[in-house]
């Protein structure tokens, strides 16, 4: 108990400070101590679960109302029992769908496309478009983006501009992502204290730097908190499988299990769900190897969750709720802005790329438009394009945020693009369907990151720049992304968990995984499944119990005082 107060007290001292540089604290705290409500759903036994079924050919039903999940060789050898929803109930053998599992996966993981590089092509596409991806798989990419944009030839007419006067007050390039791994944090208070000194820096200076990765220890806490949530927000690519490929037999088995247990997991994705030219694998298809029976009642989401999707109880998805599109006028509009842009790409040091088989010149969709940008072209001048297109739209009355993007392979083009829809309405769409609140849910993704550079050069801020890199652990990198760390800002204070590698620090309850994509969130599926769903967090009330024990004795003290001072004044 003298651990937790002295953690308590440090805590309200941080919040202090924190609060004096302008960070919303406020927020924090609320989401902090907020009760959460008594769950209206039956109850399930906890699965006895030492591992996941490395296919979902060892889920049979034995009889009526229940089946038998048998853990894979060399675990424990023990079984756990579960009993079905009575959804599961109405539908035929969940062996016989799990039986098709197989086949439809490997007929989805050989589609035939045309030509040679049609699926790097696609992939192309998407990552430049949606920006999902424009943060390196490796390391490296942020010095081969410096070293293209410095040794790859000016595009045809254009001089190349010099990377440091495209900067403002004459700053230097901004370093790359340092190959070297940061060193993991083990303490859940140091990572609190780091986490709220990197929000104080990035509300004072603008300078937002990834938080720290978690250590081992500090990463069991974690997946133990994680184990007693009830819902779970996940993204796709990257997260739970790889761009374009069709959900593995080992997370079939870890979203299995999760639905199981009596928990929920929803998809809300990038991806379109038709096909189309940049994209010719769509959410569906890469959710079709999870059986019928398992994804039915599961809710998924389409173009950055512009789209809302329900399964049937016989595993067919039914559009349920979609995000206006862009209509007609704004088009217009949002046309004259590009006609203008186009025309001004010569005096900002760039432009437009002609287009070729795999990626197109612009291209458009239902909630937004992109612009590919020549080869080469530095990320200042990226960023400079975006701002000049962004200022050519609030001319013609149309807000919105254009961001500007290096490609994830620098032989691709950069781009500058803009979307009406992130992935925050949907998440809030599907807690009220669920009734979820932040407490009992957590948030699974890859992209959860964007740095901002310092906004002045002075030498605070470089000295606040040094100090942020410091408590992150690595260099502020060029380019990241941050579609994923949306849907926390629809639920603000739950548990979001990152496998990219990076988190902003603005998030109040998120922490960087040790381990990277499907692996990592599969570990976390597991968690989640371990245990059933519980009515209430215990940490709260013990949270709440603190606060009323604060607020109990400052009270306490203003009144002893009070009655000393009339006391000794009533004395002679």
């Amino acid at each position: 108990m003298g651990q937790i107060c002295s953690r308590r007290a440090l805590s309200v001292i941080l919040a202090g400070v924190i609060i004096l540089s302008g960070f919303p604290a406020p927020r924090i705290w609320a989401a902090n101590i907020r009760l959460g409500k008594t769950l209206a759903m039956g109850r399930l036994p906890a699965p006895v679960l030492n591992g996941i079924p490395a296919a979902l050919g060892a889920l049979r039903v034995f009889e009526p109302g229940s089946a038998v999940l048998n853990l894979a060789p060399g675990l424990s050898g023990r079984s756990a029992t579960a009993t079905m929803s009575p959804a599961v109930k109405d539908i035929p053998s969940v062996a016989a769908a799990a039986d098709m599992a197989a086949a439809e996966i490997a007929a989805l993981e050989n589609i035939s496309l045309t030509g040679e590089n049609a699926a790097s092509g696609g992939e192309r596409l998407e990552n430049l478009m949606t920006g999902g991806k424009s943060v390196a798989d490796k390391d490296e990419l942020g010095a081969m983006v410096l070293a293209a944009s410095v040794s790859d030839p000016a595009p045809a007419g254009l001089a190349r501009p010099s990377l440091s006067s495209s900067l403002p007050h004459g700053r230097k390039v901004p370093l790359a992502a340092s190959t070297r791994e940061s060193r993991p944090t083990r303490s859940r208070l140091v990572y609190g204290m780091k986490r709220m000194a990197l929000a104080a820096i990035a509300s004072a200076f603008g300078i937002v730097s990834s938080l720290p990765v978690i250590g081992p220890r500090l990463e069991q806490r974690v997946l133990a908190q994680a184990a007693r949530k009830r819902v779970v927000f996940s993204d796709y690519d990257s997260t739970l499988g790889p761009w374009r490929s069709v959900l593995s037999p080992d997370m079939v088995a870890a979203i299995a299990a999760v639905r199981l247990a009596g928990k929920e997991i929803t998809i809300i994705s990038d991806r379109p769900a038709v096909k189309s030219e940049g994209c010719p694998v769509t959410i569906f298809e890469s959710l079709a190897s999870v059986p019928a029976a398992v994804r039915a009642g599961m809710y998924v989401a389409a173009y950055y969750g512009g789209q809302l999707y329900r399964y049937d109880a016989q595993g067919a998805p039914e559009l349920i709720w979609e995000f206006p599109p862009l209509d007609g006028d704004i088009k217009a509009r949002v046309q004259e802005a590009i006609d203008s842009l186009k025309a001004r790409l010569p005096r900002l040091g760039t432009a437009q790329f002609p287009g070729d088989h795999n990626i197109p010149a612009e291209s458009w969709d239902r909630y937004g438009y992109g612009m590919m940008l020549a080869v080469g072209t530095p990320e200042p001048v990226v960023h400079n394009v975006a701002r000049a297109f962004q200022t050519e739209l609030s001319r013609r009355g149309f807000d919105v945020l254009v961001a500007g993007h290096m490609a994830k392979d620098p032989a691709n083009p950069p781009y500058v693009n803009f979307s009406i829809v992130n992935k925050s309405p949907v998440v809030r769409q599907i807690a009220a369907r669920l009734k979820a609140e932040p407490w009992e849910s957590l948030v699974l993704g890859d992209s959860m990151y964007l740095p901002r550079q310092p906004e002045t050069s002075g030498f605070v801020a470089r000295a606040a720049l040094r100090w942020a890199e410091r408590l992150s652990g690595r260099p502020l990198p060029l380019t990241g992304h941050e579609t994923d760390r949306n849907m926390e800002r629809a639920l603000p204070g739950i548990l979001s968990l990152s496998v990219g590698g990076a988190a902003d620090p603005r998030m109040a309850r998120a922490y960087v995984l040790r381990g990277r994509g499907p692996e990592a969130a599969r570990e976390v599926l597991r968690a989640v499944a371990s245990q059933p769903a519980v009515a209430a967090d215990p940490a709260r009330y013990w949270q709440i119990a603190a606060v009323v024990l604060a607020l109990a004795a400052v009270i306490g003290i203003f009144i002893v005082g009070w009655l000393t001072f009339g006391v000794a004044a009533a004395l002679p």
